[in-house]
């Protein structure tokens, strides 16, 4: 069992699982073998940082991602690094996802499905999201011909 501790917050990896505890707010449980990344970056001068995982869902092929967000105060920054050095030792843990498939297309989650986490997305999502989808829609791939 590895744990990464500091006030108010608990990251461990037991059993094949890490369990993110954020005390009194909430608790995510993922299996360890469907991270795809972890990796730590510098946040502040101060010498805090991030630690952010990425996820996939079980099915192979399917587009979808959960990334989780860690604050590091920068008086555990050196121990979050020890913790990502273990999970890359001992459950090949990579620093950085794999590049995912170009034919793998956007695939927009219906708003009653369960993979919502709050729904319904507010008009001006909404609009943002065709918008984003119309130039996707339109884009060439040239990037040279910019006016």
């Amino acid at each position: 069992m590895t744990k990464l501790r500091w006030p108010g917050f608990l990251l461990e990896c037991a059993d094949g699982l890490l369990g993110f505890v954020w005390h009194g707010f909430c608790h995510i449980e993922v299996r360890v073998d469907r991270c795809t990344a972890a990796t730590a970056r510098p946040q502040g001068p101060d010498g805090s940082g991030q630690l952010v995982f990425q996820f996939r869902d079980a099915e192979a092929g399917r587009p979808d991602l959960v990334v989780v967000r860690v604050d590091v105060p920068a008086q555990s920054a050196r121990e979050a690094e020890r913790f990502l050095a273990l999970l890359r030792h001992d459950h090949a843990v990579p620093e950085r996802p794999s590049e995912p498939a170009d034919d793998a297309g956007l695939e927009r989650v219906p708003l009653d499905g369960p993979q919502w986490l709050a729904a319904p997305a507010s008009p001006v999502s909404e609009e943002l999201f065709r918008d984003v989808m119309a130039r996707v829609a339109g884009d060439s791939g040239d990037a040279g011909d910019t006016a």
